[in-house]
């Protein structure tokens, strides 16, 4: 799918048509680079000035440029998730609340494209609490001109809808746009392109109905099937050919997911012409015998098969059953590697120190100053903090930011935090100097010098091998910034980036179904094939979730060029005991003829 929409914008600059004209969308930023390469490799440097990107870093950028229209500076902060659920927990709070129904209420809201006033003008009396809550949430991350990964998307869109010009503007600048992987879109990305795409509607999408998986995240696959309703004069290509599995694993996964009712027809076509092994699906006693099978096939195609270890991958549904994968790999000294752990740009110590640039960047931000404060310790507490707030918000003639209001001369806390604060908001002065003086790299170098952040975190963590690894994160980090000539692009990089660093070395990748879509690898083993693992327990009584469910075994089963290999425990532990499983029924609905059983 991803060749065809780079060949095609290949093509239409080949042809003439400027570059800079052509916006072409991705679902990650590592694939918006790759893209991005593969177009400049063909056509030269007149390729750079495409533009490609994921839904929230276009988003970023129009709000970057237009977002004073609805009251945000050009210096917004993009909030991560667990300074979202900070705010989210306090004003579930205030109603006696779960934080964890405020946050998914929120998330529906903006993915159906409700704002809080909406959302409250059609509230029910069950759940107008939770409507005051996002009011409550959307008023804080105002206040301090902050934005969270859901508010880039649905604030381009309200600014496309409410303000003509700007529309007018983007509709005039891309006039060609192209979608990759329109199955994983939701209601605000499906409105978006379309406010985009302007009245003449110039087009074009790639994407696989059977590869729809991201329901969880708001995808919803009833947006391509019915694509044709909101682009009328839509023409369908099937690409039939698959370039990637043998014959038996494309045609015995096609009769997997023709279970499934929802869903375009189309024909498929194992273009390789190659017969293959058959797939090997395996019994297990219980989950610690179905890691030694995966040990024994993995030794097989390694040894016998010359397989790399890089070329096998282990894939499950929920990330819990890694553990005794990890166990059985790590007994018999195989290499390998977790994809999926905490992603660079979310760990502990690169969070700190930028805490310290975002509030450089935008003096409001709230969320920044909290972390920012703590770290080291300074013995300013929650009380203080509050007191501070408070000030900000309550002084007389105008509300302040939290930098004018640590370092004005009317505000008064306690002993020590008196004293803390005064010398907090100094620091903070001579980083902003630092900041007009240095680059990004030399500021965070001299930022972490000035913190004494190594001894911080030697004082902190006490195992030598911890501490290690999250300095050499932070070399990492200044290696990044050497990148940028700007904080604030570094900053946003660092907001939207959200993926793991690539591993090059020779390991079996270890991963979730879900995490393993747009791989592909010569042999997979799909572990935990049994009911209430994959399918998921909770799809079990909704025929739509079963089918996402499907789709999901789908992916992971044509990740597999050469080899595949299902295996399912005959029990599993369940709060410690023993407890029956029965095979997953997404086995039997593959045809036998597919299918070796062992």
């Amino acid at each position: 799918k991803t060749f065809v929409l780079t060949r095609r914008a290949q093509y239409m600059i080949m042809q003439g048509i400027d570059a800079s004209q052509i916006l072409l969308t991705t679902f990650t930023n590592k694939a918006a680079n790759e893209i991005k390469e593969r177009i400049v490799k063909v056509v030269g440097d007149e390729g750079k000035r495409i533009t490609v990107g994921t839904f929230h870093s276009i988003c970023n950028r129009i709000l970057r440029q237009y977002g004073e229209k609805l009251g945000y500076s050009k210096t917004f902060t993009i909030i991560d998730e667990s300074d979202s659920e900070k705010i989210m927990k306090a004003a579930a709070k205030q109603y006696g609340l779960e934080m964890k129904d405020v946050k998914f209420y929120i998330a529906q809201c903006k993915a159906n494209l409700l704002t809080p006033a909406m959302a409250l003008a059609k509230a029910t009396k069950t759940d107008m609490d939770l409507a005051n809550c996002y009011q409550i949430y959307q008023d804080e991350l105002k206040r301090t001109q902050g934005m969270d990964f859901d508010d880039l998307l649905l604030n381009a869109v309200i600014l496309l809808e409410q303000h003509a010009d700007v529309k007018q503007a983007l509709n005039n600048k891309w006039k060609f746009l192209e979608g990759d992987e329109i199955q994983d879109s939701s209601e605000t990305d499906a409105r978006l392109m379309e406010l985009l795409a302007g009245e003449e509607q110039n087009v074009f999408f790639v994407g696989d109905d059977f590869q729809s998986i991201y329901g969880f995240r708001h995808a919803n696959v009833e947006l391509m099937l019915n694509l044709k309703k909101r682009y009328p004069n839509l023409q369908w290509i099937n690409l039939q050919n698959n370039y990637r599995s043998t014959n038996t694993i494309v045609y015995g996964a096609k009769t997997l997911i023709d279970k499934n009712k929802n869903q375009l027809k189309k024909t498929l076509i194992a273009a390789r012409n190659i017969e293959g092994s058959k797939i090997v699906q395996t019994k297990c006693r219980n989950q610690e015998d179905e890691a030694t099978k995966m040990i024994n096939y993995i030794k097989f195609v390694h040894d016998k098969r010359n397989v790399p270890y890089s070329e096998i991958a282990v894939l499950y549904r929920m990330t819990y059953l890694s553990r005794n994968l990890e166990q059985a790999l790590m007994k018999e000294r195989i290499p390998y590697t977790l994809i999926g752990g905490t992603p660079f740009f979310c760990r502990a110590e690169i969070l700190d120190i930028l805490s310290y640039l975002k509030i450089i960047i935008n003096e409001y931000d709230m969320t920044a100053f909290k972390r920012s404060i703590a770290i080291p310790k300074r013995g300013v507490g929650e009380k203080s903090i509050d007191v501070i707030d408070e000030f900000a918000r309550t002084y007389p003639g105008k509300e302040l930011s939290i930098r004018e209001a640590v370092g004005h001369k009317d505000l008064k806390l306690r002993g020590k935090a008196d004293k803390a604060i005064k010398e907090y908001a100094k620091f903070l002065d001579l980083l902003e100097a630092k900041y007009l003086e240095l680059s990004p790299s030399e500021l965070i170098k001299w930022l972490i010098t000035e913190l004494e952040y190594v001894d911080y975190l030697k004082d902190t963590y006490k195992d030598e091998g911890e501490v290690q690894s999250r300095v050499e994160n932070l070399f990492e980090l200044v290696n990044v910034a050497a990148e940028y000539s700007s904080l604030e692009d570094l900053l946003v990089q660092a907001a939207l980036y959200r993926e793991d660093l690539d591993d090059k070395k020779d390991a079996v990748q270890l991963l979730t179904m879900h995490k393993s879509k747009g791989l592909e690898f010569k042999t997979v083993i799909v572990v935990g094939c049994a009911e209430g693992i994959s399918p998921h327990h909770k799809a079990l009584g909704d025929p739509k979730q079963l089918e996402e469910e499907r789709r999901l075994m789908y992916v992971a089963m044509t990740r597999a060029k050469d080899y595949l290999f299902m295996t399912y425990p005959s029990s599993v532990k369940m709060q410690g005991m023993d407890t029956y499983a029965k095979p997953s029924r997404f086995l039997n609905e593959i045809d036998s003829k597919y299918v070796h059983k062992n």
